[in-house]
């Protein structure tokens, strides 16, 4: 089988998409897939109709049925082929309730041969817009691939073991709300509790990544790490006590929620749709709904260090028993298998 992935981002960047399509890659070449990936990022659509007619694939994924679309479009144009799209938050949570966006959003939706969500939730989001996309969505969840990484992050800043890290690892973009802890936290430091604060993640929105860094420069035990490789993530979870995620929105799941978890790391996390997907509340981590919330929550996981580990060790748990790689490239193969079995001549 010979599959054309497009994708917005792809290693060397560290976006979540970039992240599970380099898993999934890797995964299927393990399978014995020939898998060809056009990254919207660095590739131009005459690169990615071109490639598509030499490679000639059985198959075409296009990850982020928006951003995709016009890749996928020249592509199979290009080389005719069934197409697969998986469905992101932000095709979910935005582009299909933006009156600009949703027709071009309905029309990949309607011409693909199978639709790829992370959750439930997800699905019927998907199904309440569009109700024949029903029979061809298929539920997926994400799975966690971290490499090992021996790197000492606290040592690199000369922090001691009773200094409580929280991290937040996220693109710096108004949707993931990265500013939203550091007054908070700042706050929690004027107690006398010994509390700093991680930013990872790369500059997704030029004017908002300069607000959160003034922030960050302006703030005491505040630090913007810049972008961290991800085969050093593993080290940067390990070498944090709380993982933030104060996302407005999160259609599927968060890649970082993820990783933490499976690194045995609590979380605390705002409580919206995608980290309800992930996160059981009180037993794999902790949600809130304000600030006046997070401020308590955050309190309690800097004071009870027994409550952190038993949180991060029944996340890493779930993480172990229900978001495997194996599950999820088997999922993708079958997926892949069947429609080249059925060969639906679509087009987008």
């Amino acid at each position: 089988m010979k599959l054309l992935l497009i994708t917005p981002t792809y290693p060397p960047a560290v976006t979540g998409n970039a992240v599970t399509t380099a898993r999934l890659v890797g995964a299927l070449a393990v399978r014995g897939i020939a898998v060809e990936v056009i990254a919207l990022d660095r590739h131009s659509l005459d690169y990615a109709a071109a490639r598509a007619r030499s490679f000639a694939p059985d198959l075409v994924h296009g990850f982020h049925c928006y951003r995709s679309r016009e890749a996928v479009r020249a592509v199979v144009v290009a080389h005719p082929a069934p197409y697969v799209l998986t469905a992101t938050g932000t095709d979910l949570n935005h582009d299909l309730l933006d009156a600009d966006r949703t027709d071009e959003v309905l029309a990949m939706l309607g011409g693909c041969a199978r639709l790829v969500v992370f959750h439930e939730s997800m699905r019927a989001r998907v199904t309440a817009a569009a109700p024949p996309l029903a029979d061809k969505t298929v539920l997926i969840p994400q799975a966690v691939q971290l490499p090992t990484s021996d790197r000492d992050f606290r040592s690199e800043r000369g922090l001691g073991p009773d200094e409580v890290v929280f991290l937040l690892p996220a693109g710096l973009r108004p949707v993931k709300n990265n500013a939203f802890a550091i007054p908070l936290l700042t706050a929690l430091r004027s107690e006398g509790l010994p509390v700093r604060l991680w930013l990872v993640g790369p500059k997704l929105d030029d004017d908002y990544a300069d607000e959160v860094l003034r922030a960050a420069e302006a703030t005491a035990g505040v630090e913007y790490l810049g972008e961290v490789p991800h085969a050093d993530m593993s080290a940067l979870y390990r070498a944090a006590d709380v993982v933030l995620n104060a996302s407005l929105s999160e259609g599927g799941m968060c890649n970082a929620v993820l990783e933490a978890m499976s690194c045995g790391q609590p979380v605390l996390a705002s409580n919206i749709e995608g980290n309800r997907s992930v996160v059981v509340d009180q037993h794999t981590g902790l949600f809130f709904n304000d600030e006046a919330q997070f401020v308590a929550r955050a309190r309690q996981l800097i004071i009870d260090p027994a409550l952190r580990r038993r949180l991060g060790t029944a996340g890493r748990e779930r993480i172990l028993r229900e978001f495997s790689v194996e599950h999820e490239v088997a999922a993708h193969v079958r997926l892949f298998q069947a429609v080249i079995g059925t060969n639906p001549q679509t087009n987008p």
